[in-house]
């Protein structure tokens, strides 16, 4: 998500290319969005989320047009910032489990992952074992792919080692946030964020990564500046604009 580069594929079906993330989508709802926007080369973007705002048509805010599951998920959960450790669990999960398939998939799935993953607790989920690990690979409301059940089982064990360490995940985050030597500080750019989170995580690579952390508030990029979603997390001041980082 984040600022789009361009539309791709749009008789064929699949691909919204973004900066950050290739969201895949299907013909007929880019056909829609393009209706509702009048046309792809610009107009105004007519949602209960972004009121006539001047919206880039081809960004996800505009995709998540009156969407049953992108349109809740834009207004209420991307972007904003995150601080209880288990839905940061729970999000960057789900962003590993992204990996090769659609956002539209998990965003579906959300709801079978918390029950079969007992709600994201992290000192739950690092206690499971070859049964849970059977289960949740027989499970149909999840991705069944072991490196992916493998990884959340040893990432949530890694949550626990950082929440002993720092007091929670949230905690180890705004830690990390600057990069900081003798004599200043800056704000951690992507690709040192990576680093940490491969060194930390597993199945945690780069577009991974920077999603999370878009999603989560650490990294902008979520929104359409013109969005007012956009202003109603900038109200909530989240750890990107404290950190002094530019939309």
């Amino acid at each position: 998500m984040g600022t789009p580069e361009r539309v791709a594929n749009v008789a064929d079906g699949t691909v919204l290319v973004t900066s950050s993330k290739k969201r895949r989508i299907c013909a007929n709802e880019l056909t829609k969005v393009a209706t509702l926007l009048g046309g792809v080369q610009g107009c105004r973007a007519k949602t209960l989320s972004c009121p006539m705002a001047e919206i880039a048509p081809s960004s996800y805010c505009a995709h998540a047009v009156d969407h049953p599951f992108h349109g809740p998920y834009h207004d209420h959960e991307y972007g904003f910032p995150v601080r209880d450790d288990r839905r940061l669990f729970e999000r960057l999960c789900l962003e590993m489990n992204q990996a090769g398939l659609s956002w539209l998939t998990i965003l579906k799935k959300k709801d079978g992952f918390r029950r079969a993953y007992d709600d994201f607790d992290p000192a739950i989920v690092a206690a499971y074992g070859e049964v849970e690990r059977a289960r949740l690979l027989a499970d149909p409301g999840v991705i069944r792919n072991r490196l992916k059940v493998d990884a959340a089982i040893h990432n949530a064990a890694q949550i626990l080692e950082i929440q002993e360490e720092h007091g929670s995940f949230a905690d180890w985050l705004d830690a990390h946030q600057f990069m900081k030597n003798e004599v200043h500080q800056r704000p951690r750019e992507k690709a040192e964020w990576v680093k940490l989170f491969k060194k930390t995580f597993r199945f945690t690579g780069g577009e991974i990564t920077g999603e999370f952390l878009i999603s989560t508030g650490y990294l902008p990029g979520a929104h359409d500046p013109a969005c007012p979603v956009h202003e109603r997390i900038a109200e909530l001041d989240p750890p990107w604009m404290r950190a002094g980082l530019q939309p």
